[in-house]
């Protein structure tokens, strides 16, 4: 019995130590906690050379987005070009060196992709739809950018479709 009492109690405090961290994870991410300066100088046009040879094909919707893609994290560009029926490839501009990189969500694996972000922060609040047997979920995801890196971390799921914006 007295070991038993000894080990909830270190469960408890363990939890307790613990608890903190773990809320604090699991906690909306705001975009104000990932600030960025903003980027004032000269804006590039994509690059499609090198490594930017193969997005060639897409040269007009590459092109279009760097000129009007929503400004994200001090000097990039963040745009979506459809690929039918709800589908989006999202791409990322950088318009300090004209580079172009996938981002990490879109296609059919991220069916109806919808984001938001800020100019100046490095955060993208992404929602997609997925079938889930009979039934429509929404999924939820913060994705990160540090340096030319993506992290995701799923936020949430809803049944149903997701909101329209």
């Amino acid at each position: 019995m007295k070991n038993f009492l000894i080990s909830w109690a270190l469960l408890a405090a363990l939890y307790v130590a613990i608890a903190p961290t773990l809320a604090e994870a699991q906690r909306e991410a705001r975009f104000e906690d990932y600030r960025v300066p903003i980027y004032r100088g000269v804006s590039h046009v994509p690059d499609f050379t090198g490594p930017g040879r193969k997005y060639r094909n897409l040269h007009t919707n590459i092109t279009a987005g760097f000129a009007q893609g929503r400004h994200f994290a001090g000097h990039f560009v963040l745009f979506a070009i459809g690929c039918g029926a709800g589908c989006v490839s999202v791409m990322l501009g950088d318009l300090k060196t004209g580079r172009i990189s996938d981002f990490p969500l879109g296609l059919e694996a991220n069916y109806m992709l919808r984001f938001q972000v800020h100019p100046d922060s490095r955060l993208v609040k992404a929602h997609w739809e997925k079938q889930d047997g009979p039934g429509v979920q929404c999924v939820f995801e913060d994705v990160l950018l540090t340096g030319n890196t993506f992290t995701r971390r799923q936020t949430g799921v809803a049944d149903g479709n997701c909101p329209a914006e």
